[in-house]
């Protein structure tokens, strides 16, 4: 019987290695969130800290670690909308003014909206979504958009790395509206990436365990300047909060069916331990 205790302890083990596989990227602690205006010089204000156009308040760092609002935001964002529901954040996938590439490793996931936050908190009806990284090549993934996250939880299941992207606003720093992505270095200011896990430790793509809960923060406004933010980009507040989104990875359903096969023999193993 302790063979057989020990023999499933060791499969429980390798369970849970395969569910959660070794995590990646580092992590630094959220300053608090402020309302710095996003004119200031770097590196006085971390990129998506900045206070928005439509009044304090309103960056990315108050929504993901829970704040309340300190002002009402402008008319664009409707009563209510802080604080976000869910654990706080207390880790950023950046150091400062020095943002990282954000792509994920494949697997499956649930996104949905924080609280009453989704794909037009700006109330431009942004497009945003996923992409696939096959080959070195991006393909757009469908079955995510800003209309049927709203209503989430949306779940699925990506076969190969994966990141973000989100069509820019044309607004005097950007010629055209165009779809950039979080694994391009010429716009990784317009992603921000939140956790309440600052043990990831460090490389790409990142692998977390089942259920860590994930913040995404978006800019909707282009600007690939890292310098002298109050000219180059005179309109991008960089508050990251254009678009909102809340996901993580979760087991697949074979994962879940292993699982469960495993909790019922731990309980027969138990049974007759007690019976002996």
């Amino acid at each position: 019987m302790a063979r057989t205790s020990l023999r499933l302890t060791a499969a429980v083990a390798a369970f849970a290695a395969s569910a959660a596989p070794a995590a990646a990227q580092s992590w630094q602690t959220i300053e608090t969130p402020g309302n710095t205006a996003w004119t200031e010089a770097a590196p006085a204000r971390a990129f998506w800290n900045n206070r928005s156009n439509d009044g304090a308040g309103c960056n990315i760092g108050f929504i993901a670690t829970n704040a309340p609002a300190t002002s009402s935001c402008g008319s664009q964002r409707p009563g209510g909308w802080l604080p976000r529901q869910g654990a706080p954040m207390t880790h950023v996938l950046e150091n400062g003014n020095a943002p990282t590439s954000v792509v994920f490793s494949r697997g499956t996931y649930s996104f949905t909206q924080a609280g009453r936050l989704g794909g037009d908190v700006a109330g431009a009806n942004t497009a945003w979504g996923l992409f696939e990284l096959t080959g070195g090549t991006r393909t757009i993934v469908p079955g995510l958009t800003p209309a049927n996250v709203a209503t989430g939880p949306v779940t699925l299941t990506l076969a190969n790395d994966w990141g973000f992207w989100i069509d820019l606003a044309s607004l005097n720093n950007a010629a055209t509206t165009q779809r950039v992505y979080s694994d391009d270095a010429a716009f990784l200011r317009h992603f921000a990436l939140f956790t309440n896990v600052g043990t990831l430790g460090a490389g790409s793509p990142i692998s977390a365990p089942n259920f860590t809960p994930f913040v995404m923060g978006m800019e909707d406004i282009g600007c690939t300047a890292t310098a002298n933010i109050a000219t180059a980009c005179r309109n991008a507040d960089f508050d990251n909060n254009d678009v909102v989104v809340t996901f993580a990875p979760v087991p697949e359903p074979s994962t879940y069916a292993l699982m469960a096969s495993g909790l019922a023999l731990m309980g027969v193993v138990a049974r007759r331990r007690r019976t002996a």
